[in-house]
């Protein structure tokens, strides 16, 4: 029997988007498309503590430099770092589940912070917890905290992923949501916040199965709507897994941490292995040298979510080589990875908590190169911003998803963008005929039951394909391609990543239309000079070589 809870979603949605009018010109240009370069600049006294309490190894083992570096994270000094970067967003822990009482000592670090951030320019947006309780503080302080805990099977429900073991007692529950109480406490919490003077609110811990998609749906509602009469041009986004990506629509953007460290990895079983506890079982998909991993499908899915005018942050939480909180991403993935969200018009949350933290913090250098890394890409994202605003589909190829199965269509996703098919993710709800009708091919993902007019990938023949591509490129299979127009200038761009770890040299492309010149950029140290010819109906462009990212701008 098929779940009706996508019906709640698409009943709530109908509700709640519609005062934004389906476009970003009701958004701040600041927090459009294309304007977010953002860090995870998660600490301070609670979250130290919590983590402690959480059993996590970068907190409970943690040497004193670590916990010295954690804690003072909020000086105002600290922003040297960030600017250093060119981060023009941050992202601080304003509430992670302590009583008030407790949390105050934090939120009055915070506001000089705040206010620093924005004498540079840079925009905060404040984490909360929808649901974490941490348990010997607030019971202390809230008796009536007691009853805010959810429980199933009469026993309370606690947090799952800390190590309970290694602290000795359970430390953190989860609550529940249909508790006035705690709704009304954890409203206030984000208000507060916003009276802090926050640009943005980010509420993690979204537990769906524990009380419900339309219950969780309608409070981010009411926290937007109490949230803007206070801050008109407020944003806000939570941190959702697959299944629940929708309930996104209820809010102004979309933020998730389901995104995986890409690249072409020496043994796909081993790498999927690694990656269990976050929540992808996606293969890697067979390629020269291993097993390529890569966000495209993913991001097709959440920007068929933004509905063409959301914002769109990506964590990335899953990692090849240790943990967010034990290791940096290597230099050039740390490139890829920022690289490959703009190009699918999304932004990168970047993500150094722990002893990532800790080293980038006292000049380590492993962590002093990730941050070089960092600031070379973000410079390079800053000084040409205004060709990643106000993109536009060129995909002629629709592919339907059910928003029941997302993680389950993911795979076919991410084959078609590896093979560099442009298309747009339709979720099936809205895949009405003027929706559908730009499109020359339909094919219904996996999960989907086919329709008059709709195809399984494998039964559309590949000069349909080729017939319906915008675009069409001569590499080797390390490289991936998106391309899109932009609403605001004729530019048709074109995207090139390099997944690879060997710089990739006599790249054709070939264009639909006709083009008299064009420019190549690319944040990279490579020949950007590009030969072009007309080819037909298209136009071919020769790049000279691909490092990691190149940007041809037509």
């Amino acid at each position: 029997m098929r779940k009706i809870i996508p019906l709640f979603v698409l009943m709530l949605t109908a509700l709640t988007w519609t005062a934004y009018a389906g476009q970003d010109s009701n958004l701040p240009v600041w927090a459009r498309t294309g304007h977010w370069r953002i860090d995870d600049w998660y600490g301070g006294p609670i979250e130290t503590a919590k983590g402690f309490l959480s059993g996590w190894p970068s907190f409970f083992d943690a040497d004193p430099m670590v916990v010295y570096a954690e804690t003072t994270r909020y000086d105002p000094q600290r922003v040297d770092l960030i600017e250093r970067a060119r981060f023009n967003w941050v992202a601080v822990v304003w509430s992670a589940g302590f009583s008030d009482q407790s949390e105050r000592v934090q939120q009055d670090l915070l506001r000089p912070f705040i206010a620093e951030c924005h004498r540079r320019g840079i925009r905060v947006m404040a984490y909360l917890s929808i649901a974490n309780i941490l348990a010997e503080d607030m019971f202390a302080h809230v008796p009536e905290s007691r009853t805010w805990v959810i429980r199933k099977d009469g026993q309370p429900v606690s947090y799952s992923a800390a190590d309970y073991q290694k602290v000795g007692r359970v430390t953190r529950y989860m609550a529940d949501l249909r508790n006035k109480g705690w709704q009304e406490q954890t409203l206030q919490r984000a208000l507060s916040a916003v009276d802090a003077g926050i640009d943005s609110l980010n509420f993690d811990n979204n537990f769906p199965e524990l009380y419900g998609l339309e219950l969780m749906g309608q409070f981010k509602a009411r926290v937007l709507a109490e949230g803007r009469k206070r801050h008109p041009d407020l944003i806000v986004n939570s941190n959702y897994h697959a299944s629940a990506y929708l309930l996104a629509r209820c809010e102004n953007s979309v933020n998730t941490e389901d995104g995986r460290e890409p690249g072409i990895f020496p043994s796909p079983a081993g790498h999927d292995a690694g990656l269990q506890e976050n929540r992808t079982e996606t293969p890697a998909i067979p390629v020269k040298g291993g097993g390529l991993i890569l966000n495209a499908g993913l991001l097709r899915i959440l920007n068929a979510v933004s509905e063409g005018w959301r914002p769109i942050v990506v964590a990335h939480s899953q990692q090849y080589v240790g943990t967010l909180m034990s290791a940096v991403l290597p230099p050039a993935h740390q490139k890829l990875v920022l690289a490959e969200c703009q190009a699918f018009q999304a932004a990168n949350e970047n993500f150094q908590d722990g002893k990532p933290y800790s080293d980038l913090f006292y000049g380590d250098k492993k962590g002093g190169e990730n941050w070089e890394a960092i600031r070379l890409y973000n410079t390079f994202f800053d000084q040409y911003e205004s060709l990643y605003s106000s993109p536009i589909s060129l995909a002629r190829i629709a592919v339907i998803i059910n928003p029941e199965s997302e993680q389950h269509d993911l795979a076919l996703l991410n084959r078609l963008a590896a093979r560099n098919v442009i298309y747009d993710a339709v979720y099936e709800q809205d895949a009405l005929p003027a929706k559908l009708s730009p499109y020359a091919v339909i094919i219904a993902a996996p999960s989907v039951a086919l329709r008059p007019g709709w195809r399984r990938y494998e039964n559309v023949r590949p000069a349909e394909i080729a017939a319906a591509s915008p675009v069409t490129m001569a590499a080797p299979d390390s490289v991936v391609l998106n391309a899109h127009g932009q609403a605001n200038t004729q530019h048709v761009l074109v995207h090139l990543l390099n997944y690879g770890d060997t710089p990739v040299s006599g790249i054709e492309v070939s264009v639909r239309g006709q083009f008299k010149g064009g420019q190549l950029l690319s944040p990279d140290m490579v020949n950007t000079n590009i030969q072009i010819r007309p080819a037909g109906k298209f136009t071919q462009i020769l790049i000279h070589e691909l490092k990691t990212y190149d940007l041809l701008v037509l």
